[in-house]
């Protein structure tokens, strides 16, 4: 696993650590299974991954090329720069 994140960033696991995980468990056998730590989520929805090419963000791109490239990761720092459409509404209804 690898991803892109700003400079200023930081990890925070302690919620994770305390909920055992996530709200929801990729099971080998079983498919997805709810985690029965949490008390209330909604319901699990796959939402496929969009392109950016603006940002060079397509599918079938490796983090590892596009860093060893040192192409522009600015909009992790500056993420009011990241175009509207790149932003995905996730208000559950």
């Amino acid at each position: 696993m690898a991803n892109l994140v700003s400079a200023g960033f930081t990890s925070e696991y302690m919620f994770y650590e305390q909920m055992q995980g996530g709200a929801y468990y990729l099971m080998e056998v079983g498919g997805w299974v709810q985690n029965p730590r949490y008390p209330a989520i909604p319901a699990m929805s796959v939402i496929p991954a969009g392109e950016v090419p603006e940002m060079g963000i397509r599918h079938g791109r490796g983090i590892y090329g596009m860093a060893s490239r040192r192409e522009d990761f600015s909009y992790l720092n500056f993420p009011e720069e990241i175009p509207d459409r790149f932003c995905i509404d996730f208000a559950v209804p």
